[in-house]
């Protein structure tokens, strides 16, 4: 093939790939690419994207050249092209690759014991019911409510922990509230589901014995508002479960035998709704604010950017110089987060295993926990990242200078 002929060439990228938007990781910028066809989905670098998103088949290789070398003061060799071709043809993702077969099901073993045999019927049946509440002021008046429910629980907390530990003298209360519970915790991976066949995104299942919920194509939508939502819906539905229970409990008289075990219910709706939002892995607010943010990993490598730069004054790594400045402010304020957490729970059950142990070892008493705080931060730290490289369709390295 000559460089002519080649340079000529107008190949196009299979329109119905899936590209996410550019995100963070480490240093770099990466996006992920996903074959609908096969299931199959790699991480590609900036360089990559620029020249497999501009194969459209109305510019040859020429003139996206010539765009690549604008963008990046360099121009690609010959050989370059060959090898991206190539690889795009191996992978089946240029137009009229050949279908591939799509990848069999795994096998559903018991710890992947599933909801409903056909969660995406079920999510579909759903959606068609609440579509018409899924719209801005509907979750607006649904956030507000659920807010001033919230505020109002939170004036009267005394009462809820009193109910809540008057749960343990009453076996029949304590399984009414764990069915109650389990039942918001369904209702919380439905509304993921929904929410996510409202955007655009298909439901492949729903695990009733780790209650998860796998969407598909969520990382490939285009709109972080959109991602977000879906990681927020299901933190709105368990604050929504709880409206009537709240309301009933209000107006029940105090005399009521049903008025403290609701009250403990309560405690635990609502703490359930609450934690499920704070942006700790593997939490939907983390979720959320990954999204936010455009991050992938976001735990990871800011644990791996605490570590390079505790290393590098003892000569040891590369350093963070390679970091962007909102990267570097990512990781810096999201490892500090995660280390604060760590010693405020910490620091929380040391108080607490402080007080009946004082009285057998005095002072003492908070050594063994401290300790075991601290290490618990160390090991956090010192944690590998086991951060993988990502894939790429080609490397750019075989580019040469501009001539």
């Amino acid at each position: 093939m000559s460089t002519r002929t080649l340079t000529d060439a107008r190949p196009r990228l299979r329109g119905d790939l899936l590209l996410s938007a550019p995100l963070q990781r480490g240093p770099g910028t990466v996006y992920l690419v996903k074959d609908p066809r096969n299931g199959r989905a790699f991480e590609i670098a900036q360089r990559e994207h620029f020249l497999i998103s501009r194969l459209d088949g109305a510019r040859s290789l020429a003139q996206i050249g010539t765009e690549y070398a604008a963008a990046f003061g360099r121009r690609l060799g010959d050989g370059h092209w060959e090898q991206l071709l190539w690889l795009l043809h191996g992978r089946q993702l240029l137009a009229g690759s050949p279908a591939e077969a799509a990848a069999p099901e795994p096998v559903r073993r018991v710890h992947r014991f599933r909801l409903v045999r056909d969660a995406a019927a079920v999510v579909d049946r759903v959606h068609g019911w609440v579509r018409f509440a899924i719209r801005g002021p509907v979750v607006l008046g649904v956030v507000l409510a659920c807010a001033a429910m919230l505020a109002v629980l939170g004036v009267h907390l005394p009462e809820l922990v009193d109910g809540f530990r008057g749960l343990g003298g009453q076996p029949w209360a304590i399984v009414a509230v764990f069915l109650l519970v389990w039942v918001s915790a369904a209702l919380h991976e439905l509304a993921h589901g929904v929410s996510a066949r409202h955007f655009g995104c298909t439901v492949s299942g729903i695990s009733m014995l780790t209650l998860s919920c796998t969407v598909d194509n969520l990382l490939y939508l285009q709109s972080r508002r959109r991602q977000a939502a879906i990681a927020a819906s299901g933190a709105l539905v368990n604050a929504a479960y709880l409206l009537p229970f709240a309301a009933a409990w209000l107006l029940l008289p105090a005399q009521s035998a049903v008025r403290a075990p609701l009250a403990g219910f309560l405690l635990v709706g609502a703490v359930q709704a609450l934690v499920n939002l704070i942006p700790l892995a593997p939490l939907d607010g983390y979720r959320m604010l990954s999204y936010a943010l455009r991050v992938t990993n976001l735990s990871g490598e800011s644990r791996r950017f605490l570590q390079l730069s505790l290393w590098r004054p003892f000569g040891r790594g590369p350093g963070v110089a390679g970091y962007p400045y909102r990267a570097k402010v990512t990781y810096v304020s999201y490892g500090l987060w995660s280390a604060a957490v760590i010693l405020l729970v910490g620091t929380g059950l040391t108080l607490i295993c402080y007080a009946p142990l004082a009285d057998h070892f005095g002072t003492s008493a908070a050594v063994i926990p401290g300790l075991i705080v601290v290490l618990t931060l160390a090991g956090w730290l010192a944690r590998p990242s086991r951060i993988q490289a990502p894939q790429t369709t080609a490397s750019v390295r075989g580019e040469a200078k501009d001539r």
